[in-house]
């Protein structure tokens, strides 16, 4: 009998264990995550220009040309944008205590510059995220966008000062800025969360990948081209544009 409530007590631990990871398991927020560009972007192609070439001439929305490079190898170049939604799926309130981003940062891609020039203007709530802070865990920080321009607002992080509330089924819808000129970086997102005095945290990826993000090569491009969707959607070296 004494074995018995000694095997009970040790077991005890290891099931409020697994009870407390359950629950983190089925986590109390609903999430998704979309990449994506307003009507301007520029993206840096490792490969050779054959690998799009069946691209070129094809009248495409600039949405759906930039989803076509990324998944043959393309990069986003300067910055990328993500559209987060977080969703309660819980009756108790949850509280969004923490958003960083957790990333890994190498030398710049060398490649093919490609640039999609804007057709209009377009504006957003915004959050900026600088991957060229000398850290691998990085904070969001409320940001403006004016003349094309994302600038960051306030002297400290979003949530160094204010946290993110969300009631019974309340959707709550983040714009994050992702923005390099000195690497290239694989990037995730991590959400640390509170609900009903219990804390857990959600890892947020690009569908199983990180996202990624590149800045300018020490030397120079293997090529430039602005994709002239005003011409034909024409694939024209960027020279042709310069003053």
């Amino acid at each position: 009998m004494e074995t018995f409530f000694a095997f009970l007590k040790g077991l005890l631990p290891k099931v409020l264990q697994w009870a407390v990871q359950r629950f983190k398991t089925r986590s109390p927020i609903e999430w998704s995550a979309e990449q994506f560009v307003d009507d301007h972007w520029c993206v840096v192609f490792p490969g050779k220009r054959d690998a799009f070439a069946d691209l070129e001439g094809k009248s495409a929305r600039g949405s759906d040309l930039h989803i076509k490079l990324l998944k043959l190898g393309a990069v986003d170049y300067g910055e990328t944008r993500v559209r987060l939604r977080l969703r309660t799926k819980t009756e108790a309130p949850v509280l969004v205590k923490q958003i960083i981003a957790q990333a890994v940062k190498s030398a710049p891609i060398e490649g093919i510059k490609i640039t999609y020039p804007t057709a209009g203007v377009s504006g957003s709530t915004l959050m900026l995220l600088n991957l060229d802070d000398d850290e691998s865990v990085l904070p969001l920080w409320a940001a403006i966008e004016e003349d094309f321009e994302v600038r960051r607002q306030g002297t400290t992080p979003f949530f160094s000062r204010q946290q993110i509330n969300l009631s019974q089924n309340e959707y709550e819808t983040l714009i994050i800025v992702a923005k390099t000129c000195r690497y290239s970086v694989s990037w995730t997102l991590k959400v640390e969360y509170e609900v009903a005095g219990v804390c857990g945290c959600l890892e947020i990826d690009n569908g199983g990948l990180p996202f990624r993000t590149t800045g300018d090569p020490i030397d120079s491009y293997v090529e430039e081209f602005t994709w002239a969707w005003f011409d034909g959607h024409k694939l024209l070296p960027t020279s042709t544009f310069d003053a």
